[in-house]
């Protein structure tokens, strides 16, 4: 059981990731809390039950963001900070709460096999009010030689400045709605709603009943 439950985290973390890895801030933009749904195209239904179905994302002007999924028995949120460019994974399976920490050089180090390419295109549209450019995002896997071109639209009105690690570095601002092909599956990210609120820096400690681990420990540790 507790495989399954890791497995499952893996699976909604990559997802994750893969689309939120996302947010260089040209601007200083509003806080805001914004609620994202995805749809799946060409997953089996085992497959699509790993997958999450909705997030919420919280943005902060002061260069944080958080997003965090909860499906039942799993709950994961992914900090983000641009000011200290690290990124912080916080997993609770079934009350048993662990922090995993990473910092650029660590996801540079886990990347370091893709080749990325991002082209802003003159395409635009509002989404939920907001000026959205649409971006070309071509990643290259060096050592398997596969190649995916993913769809983003992003707007600066939101968030705070760069707070890009590696994927997607040159899309300016806040990433609304995506698109994300691999061989015959497709992932696509909507909004469902924006609130901009104040959003204070505490929502983005992580809490001392967590435990931490770097990427460095945990490299020790295999």
């Amino acid at each position: 059981m507790y495989l399954y439950y890791v497995m499952k985290i893996k699976t909604i973390l990559s997802c994750i990731l893969a689309i939120f890895f996302s947010s260089i801030y040209a601007q200083r933009g509003a806080s805001a809390e914004v609620e994202f749904e995805y749809f799946y195209q060409g997953y089996s239904e085992e497959e699509l039950e790993y997958l999450p179905q909705k997030s919420v994302c919280l943005v902060s002007g002061s260069n944080y963001k958080k997003i965090t999924v909860d499906d039942d028995s799993t709950f994961t949120q992914v900090i983000f900070n641009a000011d200290s460019l690290f990124m912080a994974e916080l997993k609770d399976i079934d009350g048993r709460k662990e922090a995993f920490i990473y910092h650029k050089d660590d996801i540079e180090k886990l990347t370091s096999n893709l080749k990325i390419k991002v082209k802003k295109t003159k395409s635009y549209k509002l989404i939920k009010g907001y000026l959205s450019y649409k971006y070309l995002v071509t990643i290259k896997n060096t050592e398997t030689k596969e190649k995916k071109i993913d769809e983003v639209y992003a707007t600066t009105e939101i968030g705070g400045k760069n707070l890009n690690f590696v994927l997607y570095d040159g899309v300016e601002g806040f990433i609304l709605s995506s698109k994300k092909m691999e061989e015959n599956k497709v992932i696509k990210m909507k909004v469902v709603q924006i609130e901009k609120r104040p959003i204070s820096d505490k929502e983005f400690l992580i809490s001392d009943d967590y435990s931490l681990t770097t990427f460095k420990q945990q490299m020790r540790e295999k």
